[in-house]
């Protein structure tokens, strides 16, 4: 059995600090980062090669393909970026980059059911489109664990509670908090 901990929306690689000094559980799991801003990538294959990890320059998904990504421009940086022009916050809508993503069933797909897999997810609003997506195929349960930050409050007509209601039936539920 292989633990592997799926870091979608890994931006700088701030999760291993994170799970150094609060999540030491998943300190031995193979991680596979996947973050799709051309500002990190750089630091990221660097920080691949030290932490011995994988890094995909690319964002998770509902679909692999090709997808417009905008670039957050507000006083937190570039923290709030997305797939989601329509996000309510201050995004440069105007020169969107393209990317690669990565369908999470496809994904999974790499993985054996004794594999111990957790996700989490800090991707800015697709984290409703990858859910969905894995309850449609009835693939929920090839997650162990989900560590989910939500960001319905920047989107209108996001309800969670669905998608919170039908990961609990199959796996542990967390909120990603930092």
């Amino acid at each position: 059995m292989r633990k592997i901990f799926i870091d979608g929306g890994a931006r700088t690689g701030e999760s291993f600090k994170i799970i150094q000094r609060d999540l030491p559980e998943y300190s031995a799991f193979e991680v596979i980062l996947f973050e799709p801003n051309p500002a990190h990538k750089e630091h990221l294959e660097a920080l691949a090669k030290e932490k011995n990890c994988t890094f995909v320059n690319g964002a998770i998904s509902n679909a692999t393909g090709e997808a417009d990504f905008f670039i957050a421009v507000d006083i937190y940086g570039d923290q709030g970026s997305t797939l989601y022009s329509d996000k309510q916050e201050r995004l440069d809508r105007e020169n969107p980059i393209k990317i690669k993503t990565y369908d999470i069933v496809d994904i999974l797909s790499e993985f054996t059911e004794e594999d111990y897999v957790v996700l989490k997810l800090d991707v800015e609003g697709s984290e409703y489109d990858i859910l969905q997506r894995l309850v449609d195929t009835n693939n929920v349960d090839k997650v162990k664990e989900y560590i989910i930050e939500w960001h319905d409050h920047f989107y209108l007509n996001r309800d969670r509670m669905p998608l919170i209601d039908e990961i609990a039936k199959h796996s542990i539920y967390k909120t990603w908090m930092y």
